[in-house]
């Protein structure tokens, strides 16, 4: 995980959680890795109650954590209302029906937890808005440059096992945040990412 991603979590749960109330509690990670970037190793959530993660990967320990093999399109084995938070980041976009596990996630929440989702998006990028400024400036490269002047940039395809979506912003604060308070929507880096907050009402 970049650093200013794992640093834009831990920023907007300090902020959504200033009193530490909810991180105290039960948080789960969809998505979790056995690493040490893996969202259970924010600092803030150190005092958590239980810290628990699910993966399609085989299961395993880490320090202060599990990780359980499950698919996250079906927790049934989870109960209702059982986590404080609920975070997941680079993790959608490899879910051939996001929609269920977005669905489960919110069925975990607690009223008044929070969700965290991380995404790779796309969006325009400055440097690349200067370039279509020079393409439209010149007609020869202007005919020449064809669909790239309606282009957005995004991550790189990166399979694991496979990439299947990109999302855009309104995705994140419309989909990802739908029947929750929406707290915010961050876009962070080039090609851009998009952190989605929101609270379950309670």
């Amino acid at each position: 995980m970049h650093p200013v991603i794992f640093q834009g979590f831990e920023r907007l749960l300090l902020a959504a959680d200033p009193e530490g109330a909810l991180r105290r509690g039960r948080v789960l990670e969809v998505g979790a890795m056995p690493a040490d970037d893996t969202l259970l190793n924010l600092p803030s959530l150190a005092a958590s109650r239980l810290r628990l993660g699910v993966n399609l990967a085989p299961a395993s320990r880490r320090p202060g954590f599990a990780i359980l093999q499950a698919d996250a399109n079906d927790l049934a084995f989870l109960a209702d209302c059982s986590f404080e938070i609920v975070l997941s980041n680079s993790t959608l976009e490899h879910d051939r029906h996001f929609w269920l596990t977005l669905a489960e996630m919110r069925r975990l929440l607690r009223p008044g937890g929070l969700l965290l989702v991380g995404v790779p998006g796309f969006g325009r990028v400055e440097s690349w808005q200067r370039a279509k400024h020079w393409l439209n400036r010149f007609g020869f490269l202007r005919r020449r440059s064809g669909s790239w002047r309606a282009a957005e940039l995004t991550l790189a395809r990166h399979d694991m096992p496979a990439d299947y979506w990109r999302f855009g912003e309104a995705a994140a604060r419309e989909v990802f945040l739908e029947g929750l308070e929406p707290l915010g929507v961050t876009r962070l880096l080039d090609p851009p990412r998009f952190l989605a907050l929101g609270r379950k009402p309670a």
